[in-house]
């Protein structure tokens, strides 16, 4: 099987032929303040399952979002996540632990900004395709309790 694109980490100049993927949010059930933010092009359930057979309790998805450029977006958000979490040292990279005062809804609203602020860069560049657009889908699970979940496009 080809190994598709992933894309790259920064915007390129007039590159409107773009690989599409999904930026998730995770969150370990049982330790709530443990988070990951990783990227994918297969099914982000697929995803959560192998992501399962590392932890003690469930994965949960807390938010997506589908978009072009989604390896850039992935990492700014690794770049500017720092302020909320820091690294889990006894995991990957893409792992975090929440620093105190910080939420798992605070990094579910930096992801959402960055993809933003990621497609009107793109659209300077003329890097953002015609057909282009963000769907995010928040579950509303929060280890605080559960609200609607929500699946929209982001305008």
């Amino acid at each position: 099987m080809a190994r598709r694109s992933r894309g790259f980490t920064r915007i390129r100049w007039f590159r409107r032929n773009v690989a599409w993927g999904t930026v998730y949010l995770t969150c370990d059930e049982e330790d709530p303040c443990r988070i990951k933010i990783g990227f994918t092009q297969r099914k982000t359930v697929d995803r959560r399952k192998e992501l399962s057979r590392s932890v003690q309790g469930r994965m949960v998805i807390v938010q997506t979002v589908r978009m072009p450029h989604a390896f850039a977006l992935e990492a700014r958000c690794h770049a500017k996540v720092g302020r909320l979490a820091g690294r889990d040292r006894t995991r990957n990279r893409e792992w975090y632990i929440l620093r105190d005062g910080a939420s798992v809804s605070d990094v579910a609203q930096l992801i959402t900004e960055q993809a933003t602020r990621l497609r009107r860069i793109a659209r300077l560049k003329i890097a953002w395709p015609i057909y282009g657009r963000i769907s995010l889908f928040d579950s509303g699970w929060r280890p605080t309790g559960r609200t609607d979940p929500i699946k929209s496009d982001l305008v």
